[in-house]
């Protein structure tokens, strides 16, 4: 059981609400059954579902919680693309991986199939500060950084669109 959303596949690749407040599976409305797996976190659990933008959130407040898909859910190894999701950090972020620059990483994304190197996240390990950091195709590959600190326990629309040789960081559309 769970909430039923009405497939609108506009070309979209996956698309997880990640709002239903009560699975341990992130189920896919893209209409192209990449559903996924919530590790880590339990259904129904006050602690890691918390009220949301809409409906419910995770709360992914420790190092072992993670939503994942398989296959990268459809994104790895894409040229072109973009990823949108609301998001509000909160606290001291995780300091993400070493030499990533990118800490409480919300997605990470593989080129080669071996370790994610499309990672966002912020680019401090505190949020009143932090500003959203996008890493490129890898580490030194190079970043973008926006301008705009995304504030302590604030929802904020993160979109990134990405081609070959171009990318462009949004945060709440700018």
């Amino acid at each position: 059981s769970g909430l039923i959303k009405t497939i609108n596949n506009l070309g979209l690749i996956s698309y997880w609400s990640l709002d239903d407040g009560t699975s341990t599976t992130d189920l896919d409305f893209s209409g192209n059954g990449r559903t996924g797996t919530l590790n880590n976190m339990e259904a129904s659990s006050t602690s890691d579902w918390v009220a949301g933008k809409r409906n419910r959130a995770l709360s992914f407040g420790g190092v072992d919680e993670s939503a994942t898909a398989a296959s990268g859910g459809g994104l790895d190894n894409l040229n072109t693309g973009s990823i949108a999701m609301w998001v509000k950090w909160s606290g001291t972020q995780d300091a993400g991986l070493a030499g990533s620059g990118v800490n409480g990483c919300v997605v990470g994304r593989q080129r080669d199939g071996i370790g994610s190197a499309q990672i966002i996240g912020i680019d401090t390990t505190d949020p009143a500060t932090g500003k959203v950091r996008f890493n490129l195709y890898n580490y030194n590959d190079g970043a973008l950084v926006g301008v705009t600190a995304v504030g302590e326990d604030r929802w904020r629309h993160v979109a990134v669109t990405y081609t070959s040789g171009a990318q462009t960081l949004y945060l709440d559309g700018v």
